[in-house]
This record gives C-alpha cells, structure tokens and sequence, in this order.
C-alpha cells in the first residue's frame, strides 16, 4: 500500500516507508528492507530522517509498532493550540528540496524528456535544477526555484533520487506536478 493510502491510525510496513521515501515524505538515512513487516520505533529513526522529539512518537517504547500519525519528518514545525474546550494541533513542513534531472540545458534552462521512459533511462547523468516544495510530492504539489537553472515551461519528464520520475508543467506563475511520480 502506498504512503498515501494508510490511514492516520495504521502501522507502518518498511514497504510503507519506502514508498513515503519515494513520493519525497521523507529522506531515507540507509537502505530500506522490501518487506511488509510493520515497523517499529526504533526502526522509524533508523531508516528515515524523522522528528524524534514529536510527543507521539517519543512517547513509544523503542520496540512498539507506530501507526501513520506517529512519524513526522525531520525538520517540521507543529504548533498546538488549545482553546476551551477544543485543541487544535497544526504540523507544518518545511520544505523539501529535490533535484531534478533534465535532458540538458539551455542558457539557465534545465530542459525535460517527453516520457517517464526516457526519463528513467537517462536521468540520473543528466543537467539538473535544484527546486523545492511542501508536504508530499504528489500531483499539483507546488514547486519553487531553489537555485539558478529553472525548469522548462513545456510540460516534461524530470529524473529525481533515488530512482523516480515526475512529469513537471508551469502554469505561467508556478511549476507544479502534472503527473503522480513514477518509481523507474
């Protein structure tokens, strides 16, 4: 099951985490075993970059399985706000950077490929832009210039870490994601 289609209140498989590593949730720290074992506590930090301190996660035994809700990537910002009688907990993430690979480079432009295929196949040796964005990198996920090379503004194929590939369009104010990202 991906990432995305865990609910809140399930346990967590390293399959699970893989596919939240793939999809940019989190940054993996070491391989991740294909498996559906559930994880533990302690396997959480050990896989992935996650907030230790978050007081759900903190609060299990280091052997305890965590559910969905209990992992929260390294470097995010939860804020807590209680007003009688209800408490509302609001976690925002900070951005994530990624680098795209692109089929080369005109001026400050990284140009894409027109298929996943391609993308895949030639991706990792190719030109890159360093982009960032929030949340999960899925479709219509926003992303933002983190350097000098931008993107094309015709819609394309991006190669990305550790083995994916995201079709990119611009909308004349923003790049986004067009398509959900491909595992290669």
């Amino acid at each position: 099951m991906s990432w995305a289609g865990l609910a809140n209140n399930q346990t967590v498989s390293f399959n699970n985490l893989q596919n939240a590593v793939n999809t940019g949730v989190f940054t993996a720290l070491t391989t991740i075993p294909v498996s559906s074992e559930q994880i533990t506590k302690s396997d959480a930090s050990t896989y992935v970059s996650i907030d230790t301190s978050y007081a759900p996660y903190a609060a299990k035994a280091s052997n305890q399985l965590v559910v969905k809700s209990d992992l929260v990537a390294s470097g995010t910002t939860t804020t807590t706000t209680t007003a009688s009688p209800t408490t509302t907990t609001t976690t925002t993430a900070a951005p994530t950077s990624i680098t795209l690979h692109g089929s080369g480079r005109n001026k400050a432009i990284t140009n894409g490929w027109t298929s996943s295929t391609d993308a895949c196949n030639n991706g990792a040796t190719a030109a890159t832009a360093v982009y960032s964005y929030t949340g999960t990198l899925t479709t219509n996920t926003i992303l933002t210039i983190n350097g000098f090379y931008q993107l094309s503004t015709t819609t394309s194929w991006y190669w990305y870490s550790p083995n994916n590939a995201v079709e990119v369009g611009y909308n004349g104010t923003d790049w986004y994601v067009v398509s959900f990202p491909v595992t290669c």
